[in-house]
């Protein structure tokens, strides 16, 4: 069995060589958004994926891995991504956002809550037709923070709904991995509640319930 202590040496020294790689490509993106023409909207969606991949490394460098909470507005966090979010779901689907504008702050690593946002679009995208739509809803509910993913698509039997938060669990239905044990654990360390709820033929919901900011 390989030694815990040898993988995460190899890990820290992954992550390392990465961040190398994505502060040149951030330049070189960076040096792109000063055109001014249609270039420097996909030069920023290309950079700000270097920024949001670099944050995500430095947490695997780090002691124990996971980075500390920041005190956020989650609406806020949502708008600065949705450029990111619309480009992985391209010519799929159309993004929604359904934003309160008036929430409490939560406390959460912010690459956790961006990396937990990718994820479910990600899997939304996977799972709809063309013409289809995702959309994020947020509203304060139960003392807390809640964000709703929507989407239109396949949707999932009960097997593959009861499993999809398993590590390492893929589903072949509608030829998509669900990615959403990494959610579960970002969603459990800051504290919050996880709901998923889906049915074939009438697409999935996922609802996020974090606490508030003390």
């Amino acid at each position: 069995m390989t030694d815990p202590d040898d993988l995460a040496l190899l890990a820290a020294m992954i992550a390392h060589d990465a961040q190398n790689v994505l502060a040149a490509m951030t330049l070189a993106a960076d040096a792109l958004i000063a055109h001014a023409d249609e270039r420097a909207a996909h030069a920023q969606v290309l950079a700000e994926g270097c920024r949001r991949i670099s944050a995500m490394l430095r947490r695997l460098r780090a002691p124990r891995g996971g980075g500390e909470p920041e005190v956020l507005d989650v609406d806020h966090a949502i708008v600065a991504i949705a450029p990111t979010l619309r480009a992985l779901l391209g010519d799929r689907a159309r993004l929604g956002l359904r934003l309160d504008g008036a929430l409490p702050s939560i406390a959460i690593d912010a690459a956790e809550l961006e990396g937990t946002l990718l994820n479910l679009i990600a899997n939304a995208r996977d799972a709809c037709a063309a013409g289809d739509t995702v959309t994020i809803t947020t509203a304060r509910r139960d003392g807390g923070v809640v964000i709703v993913v929507d989407d239109d698509g396949a949707g999932m039997d009960d097997h593959t709904r009861r499993r999809a938060t398993e590590p390492f669990f893929t589903s072949k239905h509608g030829g998509r991995g669900l990615g959403l044990a990494s959610v579960a654990r970002a969603i459990a360390a800051a504290a919050g509640r996880l709901e998923l709820d889906s049915e074939v033929g009438r697409g999935t919901r996922v609802r996020i319930w974090l606490p508030t900011a003390s």
